[in-house]
């Protein structure tokens, strides 16, 4: 085994420990959380989850940013990060409440709405403003690149994060679990394809990207999301606002990590899977059209193996909006 493939395995392992470590605090933080506390409602809503991604989408267009000047896009920074950073509060901020009088489940996706077209708005005010007609498609359609690839897409999961949950931290744990099936589709992939992929893919985009890897991340994410309904049952695990004292403590954190894909059935969360490891391909390769046009290979140099944060995000930023569509919108189970 390569030093190359050690050192991705590691870092995954680390980072799945992590994203659980992060969880387990968010929804500690939310469940304990008091009235009485500073910001109570929100803090139940969301904490590390909301600040880390926010910090996370920055780094990453700010990697953005750098490439497309390479390429002569010169966007309006302080305008797409100004959107970036309300695009991904908004939901968290509308989740409490304090935005209006309307279902808590619809301010946010109302809220993403107006700041989306003022975001058009203010971009193409720029442009005028700028006087360099010459430069629109470059620099215009930069800026709302910028602010719609890494402001609305990753939002999705301060959506789900801040969705009315029967309990404060299923959210957290339901945010987790997506990235991890979709990162499973990069995990399967670059197993299955340094093993055995022969047949490439998109060559002309990602040379290492084979046939064999795709089905090898598709396998791999629908075996991890069905096995989360598979976990629930076998552990007979009970959702928290169903537990009592008696009840074992293990089981009803089983309950509140799975209960989300309990509500899917084994066949939907395959199909979950499925749909995420796909996606997820959509935008892995997405970004490496933009690194092959800007001429580099990673989006930053500070990650080992990886690059930078833009090369972690690229397919969650894809599969997020999925996620969301098909829990939220076709299934109804969040």
């Amino acid at each position: 085994m390569s030093l190359k493939v050690v050192q991705r395995i590691s870092f995954g392992i680390i980072a799945i420990w992590l994203m659980i470590f992060i969880a387990m605090a968010d929804g500690l933080i939310a469940v304990t959380c008091k009235d009485t506390y500073p910001f109570a409602a929100l803090l139940r809503q969301g904490s590390i989850i909301p600040l880390m991604l926010l910090l996370m989408v920055l780094a990453a267009a700010w990697e953005l940013r750098g490439m497309l000047l390479r390429v002569d896009c010169r966007p309006h920074s302080a305008w797409a990060f100004g959107m970036i950073f309300l695009l991904m509060v908004q939901p968290w901020v509308a989740s409490t409440g304090w935005l209006g009088n309307r279902p808590r489940t619809l301010d946010g996706e109302i809220g993403q709405l107006i700041l989306v077209g003022g975001a058009v708005l203010g971009a193409m005010a720029l442009q005028v403003l700028r006087k360099e007609p010459e430069r629109t498609l470059r620099d215009a359609g930069s800026t709302l690149l910028m602010i719609l690839y890494l402001g609305l897409l990753p939002s999705f999961a301060i959506l789900l994060r801040c969705r009315v949950w029967a309990s404060p931290a299923e959210g957290a744990w339901l945010v987790v679990l997506i990235f991890l099936i979709t990162k499973c589709s990069d995990i399967g992939g670059y197993l299955v394809g340094s093993a055995i992929g022969k047949h490439k893919l998109i060559p002309a985009i990602s040379p290492a990207k084979s046939w064999e890897g795709l089905f090898g991340g598709v396998v791999l994410s629908a075996a991890v999301a069905v096995g989360l309904v598979a976990l629930y049952r076998w552990v007979d695990a009970t959702p928290p606002f169903l537990a009592t004292e008696d009840t074992p403590r293990h089981r009803v954190l089983i309950g509140e990590i799975c209960a989300t894909f309990e509500k899917l059935g084994y066949l939907r969360a395959a199909m979950l899977g499925t749909a995420l490891a796909l996606i997820a391909l959509v935008g892995d390769l997405f970004e490496s059209c933009i690194k092959r046009a800007a001429q580099v290979k990673d989006s930053a140099s500070y990650i080992p193996t990886y690059g930078g944060i833009l090369d972690l995000m690229d397919s969650p930023c894809a599969t997020l909006p999925a996620a969301w569509f098909l829990l939220a919108e076709v299934w109804g189970v969040v």
